[in-house]
């Protein structure tokens, strides 16, 4: 069970970086720290697509690697 979720009143969103297929990537900070977030594009958002998102991350906060971006969380509208 992830027990990362992420508390989007600490989040703040400051410019897009990117774009593609599934949503757009932002920088921004959490708790003042800078992050990349990637927001889905909300078409697409069900709640199979959460639960897997959901899977993945779980195994990406496991990640540990210097070439890797470091996984913190997930945040969602229905975590609030």
């Amino acid at each position: 069970m992830l027990n990362r979720a992420l508390d989007l009143d600490k989040m703040r969103l400051e410019e897009t970086i990117g774009s593609g297929a599934f949503g757009v990537v932002w920088r921004g900070t959490y708790a003042g720290t800078p992050v990349g977030v990637k927001v889905l594009h909300s078409h697409l958002v069900s709640a199979e697509v959460v639960a897997q998102l959901r899977a993945e991350v779980e195994l990406c906060v496991q990640l540990r690697h210097p070439h890797v971006v470091q996984t913190i969380g997930l945040a969602t509208s229905a975590d609030q």
